[in-house]
């Protein structure tokens, strides 16, 4: 799966091998990335490595909640409470050390937050038809009125997701049946 912020894409033959609970899983992980805002903070980021930082943000905090993610989902003990921007900068760092950061950043045209969780975006985004937003190249692009300024507090922030994951699985325990 993936999303660009608007909408979540998805290849019906990766949904197709997930169990329920993991197919919940990685759509909570996708909102998790929309509600955190990991498609605006990317910024002019290496869209690969951003989403793979992203990632190892993401999932502990499902994990810790106690949502199934499926078996390939990326998960670091070392990211452990960072935000993705501190990741990223780790996984850039590791990259550079062992001589992989010489490859051509990624095209910025992918989504900028997918597959996390073992799906292949490109082929996702290819079975969703074109975005009656999408623009030609000759029209001129008008920048978002609400763009995203990242805030240094980002780590408080998805403290607080963790939080509100936690009520909201407490709360849904403690439900009176109808």
């Amino acid at each position: 799966m993936a999303t660009d912020g608007r909408r979540i894409v998805y290849n019906p033959a990766f949904v197709e091998k997930l169990t329920s609970p993991e197919l919940e899983g990685v759509l909570a992980h996708e909102c998790l990335h929309v509600g955190l805002a990991h498609h605006c903070r990317r910024g002019e980021r290496d869209a690969e490595l951003w989403n793979r930082a992203a990632d190892y943000a993401v999932n502990p905090i499902l994990i810790n909640n106690g949502i199934t993610l499926p078996k390939d989902a990326l998960i670091d003990p070392a990211f452990a409470a960072l935000s993705a921007e501190e990741i990223y900068a780790r996984l850039l760092k590791l990259e550079q050390d062992s001589g992989k950061a010489d490859a051509p950043p990624e095209s910025s045209a992918q989504p900028a937050t997918s597959g996390g969780v073992g799906n292949d975006p490109q082929r996702a985004a290819q079975s969703v038809p074109q975005s009656r937003n999408h623009r030609s190249k000759n029209r001129k692009i008008r920048p978002n009125r609400r763009e995203f300024r990242p805030s240094p507090l980002r780590r408080d922030q998805e403290a607080s997701a963790r939080f509100w994951m936690r009520s909201a699985k407490t709360a849904s325990q403690h439900r009176r049946p109808s």
